[in-house]
């Protein structure tokens, strides 16, 4: 009896046998344990070589743009063709920052005045079938920005036209560098062809983008026009004026400059005022005026270089020189008086001295006289003394700026 309890209570039930049968044994365990240290050995050394390829790949690139300005022709078409192999690689297929410095390394190359001709067109095949098959945000920037840097050196005119039409194209992306490049390309190729009113209207357009960088990239693009001697619509202007009230000190900056290149270059058309349509001035005089406001911004470097460009205006009305000099308080284009003056006036009149009405009888308050005409100023209401607030300024860079103007 004592023998057969002892044999019930050392014999495994058939659930416990189950249990066992399913746990994996010891050594297929460890087995398993080696064979995923030895894959993470692997691929973190994989990775420690691709990274050293990179490295190597980008100390490569960086002695080859160091060295392109004493290379001779022969030498830069050969290195174009091993930067165009360098893109081309397997091995910078999962290292973005290789291909953006190939890229801007082959414009660097395809810019040279000693390459010319086919080695450039090729060259500008193989960056747009990498941006076509590049899906790196940044990389895209990056070949964007070397196809406008190496737009004007394109000779054959199917290239220019994909180049435009791939601009158009990619001007629309979500991302705001390409955005930013793409408008880039877009002036590169105005320039050459001759900038049109369609592009300008498109560039004008983006200076009310949702990124900041975008507008500024815009506005530059704008003044890229200028200094190639390309003449600004006038449509632009109330797009740059809207840029003034912008909440980046950068765009508000370039709106500055575009507003006082199209004040001066068509200083006798005739604009309607802001809160008067009716009534019209000269453009300079109102591209003046909206620079005297700006002597007020906030940011020092703005106050700075509205200062500055209104020394460069000509054939600015007396009446708003004048004002300029003038320093008095206004509220509504109209001269500010204190509440002494006003209650004087009122008891001089025979009214009452309250300053509300209080509703209770018909006629009982004191109404506003009619104004006079002549007491209404044209001109907004932080132009008045603007050269007086600038020399009264805090900042000594200011001072010297108004003091140099006036």
């Amino acid at each position: 009896m004592s023998r057969k309890r002892r044999l019930d209570v050392e014999s495994p039930s058939v659930s416990e046998v189950i249990e066992v049968a399913k746990e994996p044994s010891v050594g297929l365990r460890l087995r398993a344990k080696r064979v995923k240290s030895r894959r993470a050995s692997e691929s973190a050394s994989l990775a420690a070589q691709e990274q050293n390829q990179g490295k190597m790949m980008l100390a490569g690139l960086i002695d080859i743009e160091e060295r392109t300005a004493r290379l001779e022709k022969a030498e830069i078409e050969e290195e174009a063709r091993t930067v165009v192999g360098i893109l081309q690689s397997p091995l910078v297929v999962q290292n973005r920052f290789v291909r953006s410095k190939a890229a801007a390394v082959l414009a660097t190359l395809l810019c040279s005045p000693h390459c010319v001709g086919a080695v450039v067109d090729q060259g500008v095949e193989e960056l747009l079938l990498q941006l076509k098959r590049d899906e790196s945000w940044d990389v895209k920037s990056q070949i964007v920005v070397a196809l406008a840097k190496i737009a004007p050196c394109v000779s054959e005119r199917t290239l220019i036209d994909e180049l435009a039409a791939v601009a158009k194209t990619i001007v629309g992306e979500r991302y705001h560098a390409v955005r930013s490049s793409a408008l880039r390309l877009i002036c590169s190729l105005a320039v050459r062809e001759g900038a049109t009113q369609e592009t300008q209207r498109l560039l004008s357009q983006f200076a009310h983008d949702r990124d900041n960088r975008v507008r500024q990239s815009a506005l530059s693009s704008l003044l890229y026009l200028h200094t190639e001697g390309v003449k600004l619509d006038l449509p632009v202007y109330d797009n740059a004026c809207e840029c003034l009230k912008d909440d980046s000190e950068a765009v508000r900056l370039k709106a500055l400059r575009i507003v006082q290149i199209i004040g001066v270059s068509f200083p006798d058309n005739p604009v309607p005022l802001q809160d008067d349509v009716s009534t019209e001035i000269r453009l300079v005089d109102d591209a003046f005026v909206k620079i005297c406001n700006m002597v007020n911004d906030l940011s020092m470097q703005v106050r700075a270089q509205a200062s500055r460009l209104l020394g460069l205006f000509k054939g600015v009305g007396f009446q708003f020189l004048e004002q300029t000099l003038d320093k008095k308080l206004m509220s509504h284009l109209r001269k500010k008086k204190t509440e002494h003056e006003k209650r004087k006036e009122r008891h001089a009149a025979g009214r009452s001295t309250a300053g509300w009405d209080s509703g209770r009888q018909w006629g009982s308050g004191w109404s506003q006289d009619n104004l006079n005409p002549d007491s209404i100023s044209l001109m907004n209401q932080g132009a008045c003394g603007a050269f007086v607030h600038g020399l009264e300024d805090e900042y000594l860079g200011m001072i010297e700026f108004v003091h140099t103007q006036t």
